[in-house]
C-alpha cells in the first residue's frame, strides 16, 4: 500500500531567473532610488557581493491561475537576479507538483515568458538599467526552487526522497526512471539537522525546512551567478582570440610604421580583459570563503558542480593564458620593433648629415 500524499502546510515555489545586463553596475545609483532595499536579506555567502534589492510587486501568471511577488537583486558586476516567490498553503504535495509543470525551466512555457518580460520591463523602468548596446538577447540562467516550511504531518526526512519522488521531480521527467538515474540524481540531496533536507538539481531544487539553514536560494543564485558570468567571459573570448589573431597578423606586416602602437594598443585591451575575468572571479571565489555555515558552503559547492562551472572554468583559464602569453609577446615584439624603427631613424639622420656635407 502506497503511503498517504503529504499535505504542504506552508511553502513557497521559487521561480529563479538570472541575466546578464552589463559590465558593471553603479549600485549608488540604484540605491538612490525610492524602490531599493539596499542590501536586502544577504546570507553570509554571499555577503562579499554587493548587490542591491529591489521589490517589482505582484506579477500573475497568465492562463496559469497563479500569482508571485517579484523581486530583484541587482550586483555591481552586471548579472541581475530576477524572483518570482508563489506561496504554498494546505495543498498537497502532488498538487504543488501540477502547480510547478507550468513553471517548468526546461521548457520555459510562454506564461513564464511573459512574466519574465513583465518582470524585467518593471526593472528596467524602476532602476534607468539598460542592457548592453548593440547586444541581442541577454545571457540567462533559470532554476526553480520549491521550499517547504513544514508538512501537516511530520515525516521522517530519511524516507522524503521517496515520499516526494523527489528524482522524477528534479527531472522534471513525466515517465518512470530508471534505479541508476534516480541514484544518480539524488547525489546532490543531504541534511545539516535531523529535521531538515536539500534536493539540489541542475534546474530545480528541494528544501525542507529553510529556516533551519536561512540563505539556501541566495546560495543557488550565487553559484548561477558565476556560471552566467563564466559563460559571458567564455562567448567574449570567443569573439575576442579571432580578432586578436587578425589583429596581430596586421600588425607584424613588414615595414608598418604604425605596427608598434598598434601593438601596445592591443596588447593594453587584452590585459583589460585578463584583470576583468582575473577580478571577477577572485571576487566570486572569496564570497564563498565568507561563509559561516558549512551546509550553506556545501551547498554552494554541490551547486558549482552540478553547474559544470569547473569545466568552463578551466576552459576560461586557457583561452586568458593564450591571451597573457599573446599580451606578452606583443609588447616584446612592440619594443623590439620601436629599437628597430630607431635604428632606421639614426641610420637615415647619418645618412643625410653625410650627404649634406658632401653637398657642401
Amino acid at each position: 500500500m502506497s503511503p498517504d500524499p503529504l499535505e504542504v502546510r506552508s511553502g513557497r515555489v521559487i521561480l529563479q531567473r538570472l541575466i546578464d545586463i552589463a559590465d558593471a553596475i553603479d549600485l549608488r545609483h540604484i540605491r538612490a532610488r525610492p524602490a531599493s532595499a539596499a542590501g536586502g536579506h544577504a546570507p553570509r555567502l554571499t555577503a562579499g557581493l554587493p548587490a542591491v534589492a529591489i521589490d517589482l510587486g505582484t506579477v500573475a501568471l497568465a492562463g496559469v491561475g497563479i500569482e508571485g511577488r517579484a523581486m530583484a537583486r541587482i550586483y555591481d558586476f552586471g548579472v541581475v537576479a530576477l524572483a518570482l516567490t508563489c506561496e504554498v498553503v494546505h495543498l498537497e504535495w502532488d498538487a504543488v507538483l501540477a502547480q510547478v509543470e507550468p513553471l517548468a525551466p526546461e521548457t520555459l512555457p510562454d506564461p513564464v515568458v511573459r512574466a519574465w518580460d513583465t518582470i524585467t520591463h518593471r526593472l528596467l523602468a524602476t532602476t534607468g538599467l539598460a542592457f548592453r548596446d548593440g547586444e541581442g538577447l541577454p545571457l540567462a540562467e533559470q532554476h526553480l526552487i520549491v521550499e517547504v516550511d513544514a508538512f501537516a504531518a511530520s515525516p521522517e526526512v530519511s524516507s522524503l526522497p521517496t515520499q516526494l519522488d523527489l528524482p522524477r521531480f528534479l527531472a522534471g521527467d513525466p515517465f518512470p526512471l530508471s534505479a541508476r538515474t534516480r541514484q544518480h540524481l539524488l547525489r546532490h540531496c543531504f541534511s545539516h539537522h535531523a529535521d531538515d533536507l536539500v534536493a539540489l538539481g541542475r534546474l530545480r531544487s528541494f528544501v525542507y525546512r529553510p529556516g533551519s539553514t536561512p540563505g539556501m536560494a541566495e546560495v543557488l543564485e550565487a553559484a548561477h551567478a558565476r556560471l552566467l558570468e563564466l559563460r559571458y567571459y567564455d562567448a567574449l573570448l570567443d569573439a575576442e582570440l579571432p580578432r586578436m589573431y587578425a589583429l596581430v597578423a596586421r600588425s607584424r606586416r613588414r615595414f608598418d610604421l604604425l605596427a608598434p602602437r598598434r601593438m601596445a594598443n592591443l596588447a593594453r585591451r587584452l590585459y583589460t580583459l585578463v584583470a576583468e575575468v582575473s577580478e571577477l572571479t577572485g571576487r566570486l571565489d572569496a564570497s564563498m570563503q565568507l561563509a559561516g555555515s558549512t551546509h550553506l558552503a556545501r551547498a554552494y559547492t554541490a551547486a558549482l558542480e552540478l553547474l559544470q562551472v569547473e569545466p568552463l572554468n578551466q576552459a576560461v583559464d586557457r583561452k586568458l593564458a593564450i591571451v597573457r602569453d599573446t599580451y606578452a609577446a606583443l609588447y616584446d615584439e612592440a619594443a623590439a620593433s620601436r629599437a628597430g624603427l630607431l635604428e632606421v631613424i639614426i641610420i637615415a639622420l647619418i645618412s643625410l648629415e653625410i650627404l649634406l656635407a658632401l653637398l657642401r
